[in-house]
Order: structure tokens, then C-alpha cells, then sequence
């Protein structure tokens, strides 16, 4: 991922939590204007309301905040990905996620232009040590030109994402 796609993507997300940012101030500021004037079971009731969605803004905001922390992660991830797919690879999707044991798994779907294609791809991937199992079963290299193959990679666990690989 390019420095102006995390750029733009931090822009957003200070914009997205900016605006819940604001969206709470105003929740506050009526609560407040709520509190002065009512009193009944039905205020009450709206009170809670209030209050609910305030925490629900909160927890918004920690999610994102969260989700900032993790992205130089993401990011650095796909940029060691993008360093072993040759000209002939086109990936459809990634799949990414722990299994039982914690560890993460990406599940590749995508198409090669030739067979030579795949074959360098499934060599780049062994040359970096983040990708520590590659599960590409034989059915992907049947076809010689114009083929569809899925593959499954095994993330190792005591690499450093921010090591640049060449």
C-alpha cells in the first residue's frame, strides 16, 4: 500500500471520528439541556437513551482508534505480498484470519497467465520467511495457460512485518 493510500486512509478515519466526535458534544450537550428541565419516568427513560448512545459513540471511537493502530500492520503486510506477485499473477481475493490456535491464515484466490507465472509466484512467497507454509495444491499447476488457482498461506508468527524484503 502506497504512503498516499495510508495517508488518505488516516484522513478518513480522523474525519470518521471527528464526526462521532461531534456527534457526542451534541448528545452531551442535550443530556445536559435534558437533565435541567425534566424530571418524569419518560425523561428518565430518554435519559438512558442518551446515555446509551453515548457509550455506543465511545466504543465506536475505540474501534477506530484500534483499527488505526493495526493498519502500518495490514499495510506492511500487503506491501511484502505485492514484492513476490510477478507481472502474469492477478489476485481476486484475500481472506485473512486466525485459526484455532491463533495463528493467521490467507486464503488466495486469483488467476496466472501461464504456469511459469504461479511457479514464481509460490517461489517468491518461500523466499520470505513471514510466509511460512504455502498450501497451493497440484490441481493449480494442471492447466498451462489461463488458470484459476487458490492457495493457502500460513503466516509465521516471530517475523517482523516491518522489515522490508527485496
Amino acid at each position: 500500500m502506497s504512503s498516499l493510500a495510508v495517508s488518505l486512509l488516516f484522513i478518513i478515519t480522523i474525519f470518521v471520528v471527528g464526526s462521532f466526535y461531534s456527534t457526542l458534544i451534541i448528545n452531551q450537550n442535550s443530556l445536559q439541556e435534558l437533565l435541567k428541565t425534566k424530571t418524569n419516568s419518560e425523561d428518565i427513560k430518554e435519559f438512558d437513551n442518551y446515555s446509551t448512545q453515548i457509550k455506543n459513540v465511545n466504543n465506536m471511537i475505540n474501534l477506530l482508534v484500534d483499527d488505526q493502530s493495526s493498519l502500518h500492520t495490514v499495510s506492511s503486510l500487503l506491501d511484502r505480498m505485492i514484492v513476490a506477485i510477478p507481472t502474469g499473477i492477478k489476485l481476486g481475493s484475500i481472506d485473512a484470519g486466525p485459526n484455532k490456535s491463533g495463528v493467521w491464515i490467507l486464503n488466495l484466490r486469483g488467476t496466472s497467465r501461464q504456469r511459469n507465472d504461479l511457479i514464481a509466484f509460490i517461489d517468491n512467497l518461500k523466499k520470505d520467511p513471514l510466509f511460512e507454509i504455502i498450501d497451493s495444491p497440484f490441481s493449480n499447476l494442471i492447466k498451462k495457460e489461463s488458470s484459476e488457482f487458490s492457495m493457502i498461506i500460513t503466516l509465521a508468527t516471530n517475523v517482523d512485518l516491518q522489515k522490508n524484503v527485496q
